[in-house]
This record gives C-alpha cells, sequence and structure tokens, in this order.
C-alpha cells in the first residue's frame, strides 16, 4: 500500500472516530465539519485517480467509501437544503482551486 492511500486511510478513521464521538456527545451540530473533511478526502482521491492512468485500486476502494460516508450524512441531515447547496459550492471551489495548484 502507498504512503499516500496509507495518509487517506488513517484520515478517514480518523474522521471516523471523531464522528462517532461527536455523535454521542452533541445533538447534529457536528455534521459541518465531519462533511467537510470527507469533501477533502473525495478531493485528494480524485486527484491520486487522475493522477494515475492505471487507476490505483485502493484509491477507487477509498473514494467509493468516502462517497457512502458523506451519503450517510446528507442522509442523516437532508432537512437541511441550504446546507446541501453551500457543500456544492465548496465541491466546485475546492475544484477550482485543484487547477491552480
Amino acid at each position: 500500500m502507498s504512503k499516500y492511500s496509507k495518509e487517506l486511510i488513517r484520515s478517514t478513521e480518523y474522521c471516523l472516530k471523531q464522528y462517532e464521538r461527536d455523535y454521542k456527545l452533541m445533538d447534529g451540530s457536528y455534521y459541518g465539519s465531519m462533511k467537510l473533511k470527507i469533501l477533502y478526502n473525495i478531493l485528494n482521491c480524485k486527484r491520486v485517480l487522475a493522477d494515475n492512468k492505471d487507476k490505483n485500486k485502493e484509491a477507487q476502494l477509498f473514494y467509493q467509501m468516502q462517497l457512502k460516508i458523506f451519503d450517510m450524512l446528507e442522509k442523516e441531515d437532508n432537512n437541511d437544503k441550504t446546507y446541501e447547496k453551500r457543500c456544492d459550492s465548496l465541491v466546485k471551489q475546492l475544484e477550482l482551486e485543484k487547477d491552480f495548484v
């Protein structure tokens, strides 16, 4: 497993632990920071997949896992449509920033 894949997995494990801890202690305010971390992970996976012509299987699996986690958070938080719009604009902003890096 590559160093970058290990770092992505470590980041996700941290996010999941944070998610579990926050879920037990708080009443919903944790969704924002969690979604932001997941969106960054999704973007990083897109970068890895774009850079590797052979479509790295580790990155592909990790990417699918991140999408599932994000989808789960969206279902939990589906009443806040303005938040969904903010997430969409964040993804677009991150994609634009990626082009300038």
